[in-house]
């Protein structure tokens, strides 16, 4: 199980690697880096979830924790006005910063509600993260 996730977390990490390798700009690296830790820990979290990872509470604890810290700093890291080469940020995030700030505690406080305590507790209280990342990148997101 503990191989699934070190192929999980190189395959990600190498793929983010070469996604941040042409980005200069500091402030959107550090952006980058923060949805990578995000996307990191749901893909744990999930991978859990959808059986396709034994459910291991240590794992899912150290996930949740992870999860939890990263969205803490959603705000913080979207607070400068930088879009350009990499960025995925849409201008609407300035545009309604407070809903993109209202989105991001929604997201945070579902994390943190996210019960771990079992597999089927994970299964059942899941999908409010999904949904919450949703939310957000449906407006807040370019491709």
């Amino acid at each position: 199980m503990k191989i699934t996730v070190l192929y999980i977390a190189i395959f990600v990490l190498g793929t983010t690697a070469l996604a941040h390798e042409n980005v200069h700009n500091p402030v959107i690296k550090a952006r980058m880096s923060l949805m990578n830790k995000i996307k990191i820990s749901t893909r744990e979290l999930a991978s859990m979830a959808r059986g396709t990872i034994p459910f291991d509470p240590d794992l899912a604890e150290s996930a949740k924790e992870d999860l939890l810290n990263a969205s803490e700093e959603i705000v913080s890291k979207f607070q400068k006005e930088e879009v350009g080469e990499g960025s995925e940020a849409s201008q609407n995030i300035w545009i309604d910063w407070e809903d993109f700030v209202n989105k991001s505690t929604d997201f945070s406080n579902s994390v943190a509600d996210l019960n771990i305590s079992t597999l089927e507790d994970l299964r059942g209280s899941f999908s409010e993260i999904g949904a919450g990342c949703k939310n957000c990148h449906k407006i807040y997101r370019v491709k």
